[in-house]
């Protein structure tokens, strides 16, 4: 034997070795729950995303409500100004006393004719 051999037992190289393989066991197991977990969360990542355009139509149906309600409201309204003139209309009246006949009476009052 030479003064620069290194000689290592065989039991010591078996047991390295077999370190090694149980890490590479471990490592693999390791990265096929990384692989188990991704594929989880894809498919959760997928239903979020249907979801969101699940959201997406309902706010779009929503706005569209809106439109039609403010359309809606812009009829009441006009009918109900309108109503509210011929609810004036009719409350500014008096009854002729000599013909019975209605007479609607003018927004502002005519001032009185007074003789000179």
């Amino acid at each position: 034997m030479a003064a620069s051999e290194v000689t290592v037992n065989a039991y010591i190289l078996y047991a390295f070795m077999g370190v090694i393989v149980l890490l590479l066991i471990a490592m693999l197991g390791a990265v096929f729950r990384m692989l188990y977990v991704m594929g989880g969360l894809k498919v959760e990542i997928a239903a979020l995303w249907r979801a969101i355009g699940e959201i997406r139509q309902e706010i779009a149906d929503l706005r569209e409500q809106v439109v039609q309600l403010r359309e809606r409201v812009a009829e009441n309204r006009a009918l109900l100004l309108d109503l509210h003139r011929r609810i004036d209309l009719m409350m500014r009246h008096r009854h002729d006393p000599d013909t019975g006949n209605v007479v609607l009476t003018p927004v502002a009052p005519e001032p009185e004719h007074v003789a000179d």
